[in-house]
């Protein structure tokens, strides 16, 4: 979970990129599928978002919004072809 939030939460997702291809090899191995990523990360989404309740913003929603669609996008181009 620690590492999910450090992808979250890096300010240049750029610096991060070869861990993120090396956890999402190593997670396939494991059988992970591309689809658990997306409720993963929107799982988190939905715990802070609830977490802050009335103080979650548009500006929230915008931020996570992108934040999410870049790292999946990252997790997509990462993935192994079989």
């Amino acid at each position: 979970m620690q590492e999910v939030l450090v992808f979250i939460m890096a300010e240049d997702l750029r610096s991060q990129r070869a861990y993120l291809r090396f956890e999402t090899k190593t997670h396939q191995d494991y059988g992970v599928q591309p689809h658990m990523y997306e409720n993963l990360l929107l799982a988190v989404r939905d715990t802070v978002k609830e977490i802050l309740g009335a103080h979650w913003s548009e500006d929230y929603e915008l931020a996570w919004s992108g934040r999410l669609d870049t790292l999946l996008q990252e997790i997509s181009d990462a993935w192994p072809e079989d």
